[in-house]
C-alpha cells in the first residue's frame, strides 16, 4: 500500500513535470499578441562613386522610404565603420533610418525593395537591416 502511494505521488510529480514542458512549448509557437516590428535600416554614405549627400539621401527618403512607410519614421546621422568583402575595414559617416510597422509579408517586402535600391542607387555593397519585436503603446 505504502509502495502504490509512492508511484502515484512519483507518477502525478512527472506528470506537473510534462504539463510544465508543453505549456512552455505550446507557448513558444504561439502568436505575438502585438504583431509590431522596429526596422533599423543602416546606410552608408559614402561609395567608389563619391559620397551621397544630405540632398540626395533626402530625395531618396522621400521617394523610397515615405511612400514605402508613410506613418513616420525616425533618422539619425551617425559614424560607422565595417569590413568590406575585399577584408578591408572603412569608416564612413552613415544614416540610421528607424521604422515602427506592423509585421506582415508586404512590410519585408517593402523593406527588401528600399534596400535593393539603395545599394543599387548609391553603389553600396549592402544595407544593414536588424529587426526586433518590441511592446508598442501609443499614449
Amino acid at each position: 500500500m505504502l509502495l502504490d502511494a509512492r508511484k502515484d505521488r512519483v507518477n502525478d510529480v512527472g506528470m506537473r513535470y510534462a504539463l510544465l514542458v508543453l505549456v512552455f512549448l505550446v507557448g513558444c509557437g504561439a502568436p505575438r499578441s502585438e504583431p509590431w516590428v522596429v526596422s533599423r535600416l543602416y546606410f552608408g554614405l559614402s561609395s567608389d562613386a563619391g559620397p551621397v549627400t544630405d540632398e540626395q539621401f533626402r530625395d531618396f527618403l522621400e521617394q523610397e522610404v515615405t511612400v514605402q512607410f508613410p506613418a513616420g519614421l525616425t533618422r539619425y546621422q551617425t559614424e560607422g565603420q565595417w569590413r568590406g568583402a575585399d577584408g578591408v575595414v572603412r569608416r564612413e559617416p552613415s544614416a540610421v533610418i528607424e521604422l515602427v510597422h506592423l509585421d506582415s509579408v508586404a512590410s519585408t517586402a517593402k523593406l527588401q525593395a528600399i534596400i535593393y535600391l539603395y545599394k543599387k542607387r548609391f553603389h553600396q555593397e549592402s544595407v544593414l537591416l536588424i529587426q526586433g519585436h518590441p511592446q508598442v503603446r501609443f499614449e
